[in-house]
């Protein structure tokens, strides 16, 4: 999947990124419902939101949106190493997460 400002950000490359282009029109498009287009880290961050509510995986080179994206619980991210796919360990927000939902689930119930 890729959102419509992803693809604009790709055709600014030019001719030299005209074959990335036609395999990105192959991706089903996420509509993000920005008017004017705005750089894809800061795109594929509004589409997510702050609780991955839609269960996204986000596979992207930027050191800088995984950056942004480990703040937000239960977020698979994966990038590429050379030539090998990693997928990320699970964020400290998502480790914090679990841990409280497991407290709350083990928790006695207190009844008035």
């Amino acid at each position: 999947m890729i959102t419509q400002c992803c693809i604009h950000e790709l055709y600014m490359k030019g001719k030299t990124g005209q074959t990335v282009v036609d395999l990105a029109k192959t991706f089903e498009r996420r509509k993000c419902n920005h008017r004017e287009p705005i750089p894809g880290d800061e795109c594929l961050s509004s589409v997510v939101g702050p609780t991955n509510k839609h269960r996204y995986v986000i596979g992207t080179q930027s050191t800088a949106l995984r950056t942004l994206l480990r703040a937000i619980p239960g977020l698979p991210i994966i990038h590429m190493n050379r030539s090998v796919v990693i997928l990320e360990p699970p964020s400290d927000a998502t480790l914090q997460m679990k841990q409280r939902m497991d407290h709350e689930a083990l928790a006695p119930i207190v009844s008035s």
